[in-house]
């Protein structure tokens, strides 16, 4: 899966392969991001809106904002997947990413009510 960025000042898409989720997870941390209908055929896209104060990078936030930030996007990927036309292998990408960050922020239990990994 292709996983890509597109920003509201126009510039350049900026493009992660789906082995780096930390990468994905830091720009989650650094933008607001709102997930996209398939640009392309063969991966996710999202639009980057408003950078977060630089406070909230992925170098300083606490484990509480990144917690936080986990649980935003659980909501936002849950009310994308009617709008969508996610693969089977996008589905598997992403509840492998929440199962990876659910443990880490201890969101597991909620993560598996909802459904997503």
């Amino acid at each position: 899966m292709n996983i890509w960025f597109h920003f509201d000042d126009g510039s350049n898409p900026y493009h992660i392969l789906s082995d780096r989720d930390d990468l994905f997870f830091n720009m989650l941390l650094a933008y607001n991001v709102e997930i996209k209908p398939n640009i392309y055929v063969d991966g996710c896209t999202f639009q980057c809106h408003e950078t977060r104060p630089y406070i909230y990078s992925h170098k300083v936030a606490t484990k509480e904002y990144r917690k936080e930030t986990i649980k935003d996007f659980a909501e936002k990927y849950l009310n994308s997947i009617p709008l969508v036309n996610y693969t089977e292998e996008d589905l598997l990408w992403f509840a492998e990413f929440f199962t990876k960050y659910g443990k880490r922020y201890r969101l597991l239990p909620e993560f598996r009510e909802l459904g997503i990994c």
